[in-house]
């Protein structure tokens, strides 16, 4: 089944959001990206515009650096966006993919999504929701991130059936719609908060929905390794 998708930063070896942004960038980039208070903005009030005059002044920088580096309000929005998630450890979820084992790839990284969500829920909610009130900028940025794992699950549904593991009467078309729907933020909060699991937890109760779903049934080796991963 070919997606027709590139697999964006999901695939083996791609860059994670936060790479795009770094330490080769020189000192003030850093400044503008992880101190100018955005992720303050993001928790406390992302429902007001990110004002780039404040961001500047907080960077001790100049308005005109912001566009001269980011190019945009966008742009800086889209760099902010990401270093979340890279913060809250999204190159765990790089690490997963690259894994050669496609079963490993799918319970890796749901485990690394759970902890990203659970450590940034707050913010993350939060961006979500004025994404789906707003059109501007962030809602851009959330498009796009959306996009990307959706890419994702296109890729790791086809390692799914290219290896074999993939359930005789599920496509791995509709795998990637059922990946999509288990890997979503909305998915996981409805457990983490609207069930009150813990963070291991919810992760155990995905991997088990994801592998039910797709996954040809385990050998007992394989029920072994799941059953130790329990929390």
């Amino acid at each position: 089944m070919q997606c027709g998708l590139d697999c964006g930063y999901f695939m083996p070896g791609a860059e994670a959001p936060g790479d795009r942004v770094g330490d080769d960038d020189g000192p003030i980039v850093g400044r503008l990206v992880v101190g100018v208070g955005g992720h303050d903005w993001l928790s406390e009030a992302p429902s007001e515009p990110l004002s780039l005059d404040k961001v500047a002044q907080k960077a001790r920088g100049a308005r005109s650096t912001i566009y001269v580096i980011f190019e945009s309000r966008a742009g800086l929005l889209d760099a902010v966006f990401h270093d979340l998630l890279d913060r809250a450890g999204f190159k765990r979820i790089v690490t997963a993919v690259a894994h050669p084992d496609a079963r490993e790839h799918l319970r890796g990284s749901l485990r690394a999504g759970a902890k990203v969500y659970a450590d940034e829920r707050d913010v993350i909610r939060a961006v979500y929701s004025m994404a789906a009130l707003h059109t501007d900028a962030l809602a851009d940025t959330v498009k796009r991130d959306e996009r990307g794992r959706a890419e994702g699950m296109c890729h790791l549904a086809q390692r799914l059936a290219d290896q074999g593991l993939l359930r005789a009467d599920v496509t791995a078309e509709e795998a990637t719609d059922i990946l999509f729907a288990i890997t979503g933020f909305d998915t996981f909060d409805l457990l983490f908060t609207g069930r009150g699991l813990s963070r291991d937890a919810v992760a155990h109760r995905l991997i088990a929905m994801a592998e039910g779903a797709l996954v040809r049934r385990l050998d007992p080796a394989a029920i072994v390794a799941v059953s130790r991963a329990r929390p």
